[in-house]
């Protein structure tokens, strides 16, 4: 599945959500929204989801539990997938473009999202730009 998260991070994921990512890998996404997209099409929002424990507990649990895998809380969007992934991803080139156009230039990079029909053309271009 093709990702992309709100702060411009993009990755792909060959057997879903990594089954070791664990609270520190993720604690920050907590408030970052990850969305997700699936070869079908079906476009999802991934956020991961801690204990639900007062501010003592917390901490607690943060730093004895630090290496713990962590449960995800999954959203399946409706309508428009394709072209909403695709107004995420031409965010996070704006966002983070220094990380994500090593490869290709920021115009390339956006002209090849915006003429993207499809799941396998986005792939294609992920594994152009070196984010596989």
């Amino acid at each position: 599945m093709l990702v992309c998260a709100e702060d411009g991070w993009v990755d792909f994921w060959s057997d879903g959500i990594p089954s070791d990512w664990n609270y520190m890998g993720c604690t920050k996404y907590q408030s970052i929204l990850i969305y997700c997209l699936l070869p079908d099409g079906q476009l999802q929002k991934v956020k991961p989801v801690s204990p639900n424990l007062n501010w003592f507990e917390k901490t607690l649990w943060k730093v004895t539990n630090s290496s713990k895998e962590v449960t995800f809380e999954i959203a399946v969007i409706g309508q428009s997938s394709i072209e909403k992934f695709k107004a995420i991803l031409l965010q996070a080139v704006k966002t983070d473009d220094d990380l994500l156009t090593q490869f290709k230039s920021e115009d390339e990079i956006t002209l090849g999202i915006e003429k993207s029909k499809s799941y396998s053309d986005l792939n294609t271009l992920f594994t152009e730009c070196g984010w596989v």
